[in-house]
């Protein structure tokens, strides 16, 4: 049992380093230092907002835009990804993030924040570039504990931030506080942006990596197309998230509201009931 239990830790630890070997590993990297920063101050954003005099109504304008635009973007950029190169997209939209980032640290007013928010999830048509990246880089055997690492790391790592995110509010006030903690996102934003353009290499071979004239209608035939020819599970599946998502969407930027002017908790303590509830909605997963 010892020599099997050795043996299976073994093979383990083969399999993890050959994950984190090259690209998967600077991506977990880059990732894990960009959540790092944006995990400070994603669970207080609706309260920064309504400092900055957004009604709920408006609050949900923000998190609507947030929404129609990431959809959006994911369109194109799926298709840029292809075209263009997976690396190449990924370090410059990075670098836009870190931009789109400079509006919330400066916002006076939430028409700011919804510019921020607009250019953000612009940027955010990399998702596809960057998990498309990450599959070429990693053995065929590997994928399963590729992509739960590509999940885990940089969540845990994110976790660090809500300690900090009190410490700020408590020390600066609310508002000061959170536009340090903007700071400190765009910062590590652009380390994660240069360290992907020193470390990435790009896996789409040369020939391929062709920018073509895009062709709207086209490219949405396309996806209507191959949505259609998956299984019907799958629409099912589709369906199911979209429902989830939904519901979710609609109470997501409330929480802290709720929490702040109906159950009473202070702005600082906020981030420490948020990270009370990542534990044990990581620990009732496992």
């Amino acid at each position: 049992m010892v020599r099997l239990n050795s043996k299976c830790d073994k093979e383990f630890k083969v399999s993890f380093i050959n994950v984190l070997r090259g690209n998967a590993g600077v991506v977990i990297i880059g990732l894990s230092m960009f959540f790092l920063g944006k995990m400070i101050v994603d669970p207080v954003f609706p309260r920064f907002a309504e400092e900055l005099g957004a009604t709920p109504f408006i609050i949900g304008v923000l998190y609507s835009i947030e929404a129609i635009v990431y959809t959006l973007a994911q369109i194109p950029g799926g298709y840029i990804a292809d075209r263009w190169g997976r690396k190449n997209l990924i370090c410059l939209t990075m670098f836009i993030v870190a931009l789109s980032y400079v509006f919330f640290a400066a916002a006076v007013s939430w028409y700011m924040l919804a510019i921020g928010i607009a250019l953000l999830n612009f940027a955010m048509m990399h998702s596809p570039a960057i998990r498309a990246l990450f599959a070429d880089s990693v053995p065929q055997q590997y994928r399963g504990l590729a992509f739960t690492l590509y999940r885990l790391i940089p969540g845990i790592v994110s976790v660090l931030a809500l300690p900090m995110a009190s410490f700020l509010i408590l020390r600066y006030g609310f508002v000061p506080g959170v536009r340090l903690g903007y700071a400190l996102l765009i910062l590590l934003s652009l380390v994660s942006a240069i360290f992907f353009t020193v470390c990435l290499k790009e896996t789409l071979p040369s020939s391929q990596s062709r920018l073509r004239k895009i062709h709207p209608k086209a490219l949405v035939k396309e996806y209507v197309r191959s949505y259609l020819a998956t299984s019907r599970s799958f629409k099912g599946l589709s369906l199911t998230v979209l429902l989830i998502s939904i519901s979710y969407a609609i109470c997501h930027g409330f929480y802290i509201l709720y929490g702040i002017h109906v159950v009473g908790i202070e702005d600082w303590q906020w981030p420490i009931v948020y990270l009370l509830a990542f534990v044990v909605y990581t620990v009732s997963s496992i």
